[in-house]
């Protein structure tokens, strides 16, 4: 299937999930243009958007975060991936302190 997308919705747009909505939106598509004797350009969209829903797909989200202005959203991302980083730092320090050699360790690399 192609796809036309800016180079940041592409990064989301490559993850199977998507890809398996874009299928399914897409085989029922190719039904629908079959069942109607047109081009797949010309289907009724309100009938491929009814036919979604019958599927339970969900064809917009229902949460309020499009109404967000994009500075609070960059934000909130700058500010997860900030924790993300402390957390990552903070996991690889411990891993180095948690392993210190134990005392038979020590004494057979003293004997060599």
């Amino acid at each position: 299937m192609t796809v036309s997308a800016s180079h940041v919705a592409f990064a989301s747009l490559r993850m199977e999930p998507q890809f398996m909505v874009m299928g399914e939106a897409a085989g029922s598509a190719a039904s629908l243009a079959v069942r109607s004797r047109v081009a797949v350009q010309d289907i009724d969209v309100h009938a491929l958007q009814a036919l979604l829903r019958q599927h339970h797909a969900v064809l917009r989200a229902a949460s309020s975060s499009n109404n967000l202005p994009m500075p609070v959203i960059a934000t909130a991302i700058l500010a997860s991936v900030v924790l993300l980083a402390i957390a990552l730092a903070w996991r690889a320090k411990r891993a180095d302190v948690r392993r210190q050699p134990t005392g038979r360790e020590k004494r057979v690399a003293a004997e060599r």
